[in-house]
């Protein structure tokens, strides 16, 4: 059995990290196939649920669904509130509700501080034994810029914020649309005004990006190589976005394998690392070289949607310890196993005394 945290005191965890710039109320749902008095049958599949579709093409359908819960959703406020569950202290500046924020995102840890800037996106999440089909309403996210960022925190405040922190998270990149325009002006217009010397931790994580240009790809590759002498940069992917990369950039690679991807993919970015999390295991480039890391897969989820926030909460909060990076997978992938299995938040303590995966 192996316990990575067995060794960190939790009084020790006294982190803080900066998280932009979204912020969802999610729906959880389940799409109903057959309903009775006395059962209810869920579609199990995405492939299911797109075949009965299909069957009614050209027809109309009515489909039942079963909420499972009402949360917080959004990139930035399921993986700040993941970290702040584990004692890290965030601030938090995205979509939760403007001018006065959301009674919802008021259930967040205690250890996160909220900085709202607008309201937020509506996700109606249709959840499957395989997925998840997103369904958002991002009228007022699609709003937010960078002038309306700076129009609602101020600048000296948002200097104190990376000037203070320990790590960085910049999530969602693909749906909130202006997130070219918050990265540029925060590296032209904050960055050069903090005093920090040395090279903080920073998670970028995408989302999917599916309606995003491949110009505006090239842009964000741009400025990522700026922020590197700001950062020490972790990419995080999941496999969905890995294509997009690849379908959107054009690239070419010798082989096809995943493998293979990744080390094409990896130097496009300039980051010091490149993570691809699956649902039965992560992999990671060194030196060239891609790396495999196991995990468990959980039969029966509580819920899916906010599994990804986690493993790259418990992905930060490993680097933040200093650990490897097989270590720190181990970690994201531990958290996001608990959450996903028991549907709530994850302590440290919870986190601690998970048995993490040995090593292959």
């Amino acid at each position: 059995m192996i316990f990575i945290l067995s060794n960190v005191n939790e009084q020790d965890i006294n982190f803080n990290v900066f998280l932009g710039f979204d912020g969802f109320i999610d729906k959880i749902l389940k799409p109903i196939k057959i309903k009775s008095e006395k059962s209810t049958v869920s579609f199990r599949t995405m492939e299911e649920f797109s075949g009965y579709l299909k069957e009614k093409s050209g027809k109309s359908c009515s489909i039942d669904m079963e909420t499972l819960q009402e949360k917080i959703g959004g990139n930035m406020p399921i993986a700040a509130n993941a970290l702040g569950n584990l004692g890290c202290k965030t601030v938090c500046v995205g979509a939760m509700g403007f001018p006065e924020i959301v009674p919802m995102f008021r259930n967040m840890s205690s250890n996160c501080t909220l900085v709202s800037v607008s309201n937020p996106g509506y996700c109606s999440s249709l959840e499957f034994d395989d997925g998840k089909l997103m369904l958002a309403t991002n009228t007022y996210i699609d709003q937010l810029d960078y002038d309306v960022l700076i129009g609602r925190v101020t600048k000296e405040a948002m200097i104190k914020y990376f000037d203070h922190c320990d790590a960085v998270a910049f999530l969602n990149w693909g749906e909130l649309i202006h997130s070219n325009d918050i990265w540029g002006n925060i590296l032209e217009d904050i960055l050069p005004e903090c005093t920090f010397k040395k090279k903080k931790v920073m998670l970028v994580d995408f989302s999917d990006f599916s309606k995003r240009k491949s110009r505006e790809i090239t842009k964000m590759l741009q400025l990522m190589e700026d922020y590197s002498k700001y950062f020490d940069i972790t990419v995080s992917l999941n496999e969905n976005e890995l294509e997009l990369f690849f379908d959107k950039l054009d690239l070419d690679v010798a082989g096809n394998t995943l493998e293979d991807k990744m080390i094409a993919l990896s130097k496009k970015f300039i980051c010091k690392n490149f993570v691809v999390h699956l649902l039965d295991f992560s992999q990671y480039v060194k030196e060239g070289k891609v790396y495999t890391v196991e995990k468990e897969v959980i039969k029966d989820p509580k819920v899916i949607t906010g599994g990804g926030d986690n493993f790259n909460a418990g992905l930060l909060f490993g680097l933040l310890l200093g650990l490897d990076m097989e270590e720190a997978i181990r970690v994201g992938a531990g958290l996001s196993c608990l959450y996903v299995r028991d549907g709530k938040k994850v302590t440290f303590q919870k986190l601690a005394g998970y048995n993490f995966k040995a090593r292959i």
